[in-house]
């Protein structure tokens, strides 16, 4: 049908908003003046309706033709076999008795004149069969249904109406189709529609009870394409482009192949209460490619390019997709709100969302590449999801979820312009994931309950987590390194940290006004400032190795802190570096720090059990601590091993081999610290490794003795007292 030019302008884009108030018949059929009987075609009524259509007047009757049909025919009934052929111009109602074939020859012109009795806008003449139609025309000689006028608009004729005749499949093949109300309407028929053209009608095909085959069809420029109710429909290989609907299915089945959804002004395909597979399908520049309503669904292989709104959009489904492809839809790839979605395998590129959930039920998407869309990869609200081996990158935002439970599990998150996962509210739990070189956070949680276990969070530009606004941050196993600013940020929330590793970040851990705080197992080494930087904390450090940081091991203050057999060594700042705090640190060694502790103004610290040693300042450094114990520890090898200027217990620690002084004392009144083991019993030989009013009038003068006379061993220390 190649001699048919159809790229012309639409008759269907953006008319008035008139133009798209489709006449309904709410009462009879406008050429049923007195006819009981309503325009429904359900049930029996449909049996009598076909043979008692008044058309002005009793229609006449007709025997076979023997020889060429005149040129113009007017209401009729055709009770037996009969072949059209040539032109045929319609000038009323055709009606077709059952048990009687039409069939119409290839190359036959079928013409319908215009009568609008009823001025609703559209005409009346149609062919109604209750027998069956065979019109098969061919490629070369296509049949042709169209308008008789000089000027023809859709709507000009009724239709071909096919009514209660399912015993054997009406065939309508390779014709034309074009300015009807309804080119093809059909009711409790079988019905195949191959290789033909439906152009300018308001409706191609209706049907409805009945079984339909359409293969290898076009509807080009139609108000709607196809609509379809109660019915299994079997739809290979058709094109729908420019129309206003492309294909609208209810309460049916639908098996759909190869067909091409492109162009539409509303949807490609629109399907409510259907169950079927749809494969190798594609829906390109539509507003919404394929819309699904209340249905039951499975989607392989089919293509969802440039759609206006959004490629794929559920409402109440259940959908399997697999292996589908989306590329630039313009609002979203897929939009899931009050459903159920499987997903595997699926390649989502340059979208606005990619897949956009709300209210979703538990979903799975699993294998899916979601690369380059303009807004975000994944993004849920008040749903429940499960994500796995997914491939999430350049996105502007890689996966953002609001109230949502989320599982996130061996799934890859890079590149995106801002976070990698973004959660507020909800349940995460993210497991043996890899998100790295994002534009912002790698993670960033507001409000939310989240698990990391296994993952590792590295190279992302602001922090590696980011969590705020009474979150719970549980950290396990974790590797968060090289992250441009805080491996871990945590404001106003509460976490658990157990064994991960925390390397090369700007900061390590950067803790805020937090709540509860446990870090046990960590190690945190090579932070280019601080290991940890705590203000306004309250928790406990169990048994963490904080290494080789650039700036301090642990910097903080404000804080309640308990510190129990951590490591901090090679810092090249100070190992604890406290201001205005409560602390309690017992068991940890300090080594080879830039200094060991230092206090400014601290509250209250207790220093107990403790190996300080080779720090290149002090080993502990204490100016206005208002209540200090220092005891039972090992302190040597320190450029200085204690320098207080307020008063403290000093009492059972061994306080030896530091290169400058053992103590220095600058407090204003005398000091009393007995009991300790200065590396010799001589007071002489210990008085030269005190600083203090000897040598500076303006101190009190420290009192040593009684003296330790042998160095303290861990089984001899004392009881640790407690902070009040």
């Amino acid at each position: 049908m190649a001699h048919t030019n159809y790229r012309k302008l639409s008759l269907w884009k953006r008319p008035a908003p008139s133009v798209f108030m489709i006449p309904t018949y709410s009462g009879s059929m406008p050429f049923m003046k007195n006819s009981l009987l309503t325009y429904t075609f359900s049930g029996v009524l449909c049996l009598g309706l076909i043979l008692a259509l008044p058309h002005r007047g009793r229609a006449s009757e007709v025997k076979p033709a023997s020889g060429p049909l005149p040129t113009e025919i007017k209401s009729i009934f055709i009770r037996s076999d009969t072949v059209w052929e040539g032109r045929v111009v319609v000038d009323g109602i055709i009606k077709v008795s059952e048990k009687v074939t039409l069939t119409i020859k290839p190359g036959t012109k079928v013409l319908f004149t215009r009568r609008d009795t009823n001025g609703d806008g559209l005409g009346e003449h149609a062919l109604y069969l209750q027998g069956r139609l065979i019109a098969r025309g061919t490629a070369e000689q296509p049949i042709i249904f169209s308008s008789a006028e000089e000027r023809p608009r859709p709507g000009d004729w009724d239709g071909i109406h096919l009514i209660v005749s399912e015993e054997f499949f009406n065939v309508i093949e390779h014709c034309e189709l074009s300015y009807a109300y309804r080119a093809v309407h059909s009711h409790f028929s079988a019905l195949k529609l191959k290789y033909n053209t439906f152009i300018h009608n308001w409706r191609g095909v209706y049907f409805k009870d009945m079984k339909a085959e359409l293969l290898g069809n076009r509807f080009i420029d139609n108000r709607s394409g196809v609509r379809g109710r109660e019915s299994d429909l079997i739809l290979r290989d058709n094109i729908f482009s420019g129309n206003y609907w492309g294909m609208d299915l209810r309460r049916s089945r639908i098996t759909a192949m190869g067909n091409k959804f492109e162009g539409q002004l509303l949807h490609g395909l629109r399907l409510r209460q259907v169950e079927g597979r749809l494969a190798k399908n594609e829906f390109t520049a539509n507003r919404y490619g394929l819309r699904l309503l209340e249905s039951k669904l499975l989607l392989i292989d089919n293509k969802f390019h440039n759609n206006q709104e959004i490629g794929l959009a559920l409402f109440h489904t259940e959908l399997e997709l697999e292996n589908n492809r989306f590329e630039g839809n313009f609002r979203a790839a897929v939009s899931v709100r009050a459903s159920t979605l499987r997903a595997k395998d699926n390649m989502l590129i340059d979208n606005g969302d990619g897949f956009q959930l709300r209210e979703a039920k538990l979903s799975f998407l699993v294998g899916n590449h979601i690369m380059g869309n303009g807004l975000v990869g994944i993004s849920a609200q008040a749903s429940s999801l499960a994500l796995r081996e997914n491939n999430i990158s350049d996105n502007r935002e890689g996966i953002r979820v609001k109230n949502t439970a989320l599982l996130l599990e061996a799934t890859q998150i890079y590149k995106n312009r801002q976070a990698g996962l973004s959660a507020e509210g909800g349940q995460v739990f993210v497991w043996r994931n890899i998100i790295r070189h994002n534009g912002e956070e790698g993670v960033s949680v507001k409000s939310a309950n989240i698990t990391l276990e296994g993952n590792k969070i590295h190279d992302n530009r602001f922090s590696g987590i980011k969590a705020e606004g009474r979150s719970t941050v549980s950290l396990r196993q974790n590797f968060i390194l090289n992250n441009a600013e805080a491996g871990l940020e945590l404001e106003e929330g509460d976490l658990l940290a157990y064994t991960n590793t925390i390397r090369g970040n700007k900061v390590g851990m950067q803790l805020k006004s937090s709540g509860s705080i446990i870090l046990e197992g960590n190690r945190i080494e090579a932070n280019k400032e601080a290991g940890i930087m705590a203000e306004a904390v309250r928790g406990s450090l169990w048994g963490n190795a904080i290494l080789n940081q650039k700036g301090d091991g642990l910097l903080c203050s404000l804080s309640e802190l308990t510190m129990k057999d951590n490591q901090f060594l090679e810092n090249q700042g100070w190992a604890v570096h406290d201001r205005y705090s409560r602390l309690n640190l017992e068991k940890n060694h300090l080594a080879n720090n830039g200094g060991g502790i230092n206090l400014d103004h601290t509250e209250a610290a207790i220093i107990w059990g403790c190996r300080i040693q080779g720090n290149r300042r002090e080993g502990i450094l204490s100016a206005g601590t208002e209540e200090m114990t220092i005891g039972n520890n090992h302190i040597t090898h320190n450029e200085i091993g204690v320098a207080l200027d307020t008063q403290a217990n000093l009492i059972g620690n061994n306080i030896t081999e530091n290169r400058k002084y053992a103590v220095s004392w600058t407090g204003r009144q005398d000091l009393e610290a007995p009991g300790n083991w200065w590396g010799a019993a001589d007071p002489d030989l210990i008085r030269q490794k005190i600083f203090d009013q000897e040598d500076d009038h303006k101190s009190g003068e420290l009192y040593f003795e009684p003296i330790a006379n042998q160095p303290w061993e861990h089984n001899e220390f004392q009881t640790k007292p407690e902070n009040n």
